[in-house]
């Protein structure tokens, strides 16, 4: 009856005894201990997670601008070369 009353988090009454009340008093300190650290691991994790993210957000964004870069070099390039192919066939039509 008394781990009944621990699962719930009932305060234990005089009538179970005092030896009974200390028992699951501290069992249910214990239970609520592990389950905070078990949600402060649960935070850490999760943190973590954040953290690789960001780094991986952060590196995302890098290549973006470097590919942006070279995207409008080779526009560039690409339009002088357009301007040398019509140079080029209009001096091979005279």
């Amino acid at each position: 009856m008394c781990n009944r009353h621990v699962k719930f988090g009932l305060k234990i009454r005089s009538h179970f005894g005092k030896k009974c009340q200390k028992k699951i008093s501290g069992g249910f300190l214990t239970h609520l201990v592990y389950m905070v650290s078990g949600c402060v691991v649960g935070c850490v994790a999760v943190q973590s997670d954040i953290s690789e993210l960001e780094r991986t957000r952060e590196s995302m964004a890098r290549e973006l601008v470097s590919v942006c870069i070279q995207n409008e070099d080779l526009t560039g390039k690409l339009s002088y070369h357009e301007v040398l192919q019509q140079k080029y066939s209009v001096s091979r039509t005279l």
